[in-house]
């Protein structure tokens, strides 16, 4: 019992990528995505970074500075060999959100 998460890239002959997330991953994703949203520049000195979550089902979010001044920016990804990434900017609490309502679901039917 899990989630299924499809990501669908926005072109003109879109891919789409499927991960399955077991539900005992599913706090730790949840957990994860609300870390992620509190990266930004004020973590570091560096130039540049990046935080990254990978569940076992291969979904991905990443969390890095796009260049000098363009702040941050987060993508979701999904698969092994053939990859399907999308950007992320304010759809992170929005997903994170739908998550948790799901999960919210498995336990009620579990």
């Amino acid at each position: 019992m899990g989630l299924a998460i499809v990501l669908r890239e926005q072109t003109e002959a879109p891919r789409e990528g499927r991960s399955f997330v077991d539900y005992e991953d599913t706090g730790r994703l949840i957990s994860a995505m609300e870390s992620a949203t509190r990266v930004n520049e004020s973590i570091t000195k560096l130039a540049g970074f990046e935080a990254r979550y990978r569940t076992r089902g291969d979904l991905e979010i990443r969390v890095f500075r796009q260049s000098r001044g363009s702040g941050t920016a987060a993508s979701l990804s999904s698969g092994i060999c053939d990859r399907v990434v999308a950007l992320l900017t304010i759809e992170m609490d929005r997903l994170r959100a739908r998550i948790v309502e799901a999960k919210t679901r498995l336990d009620e039917i579990k």
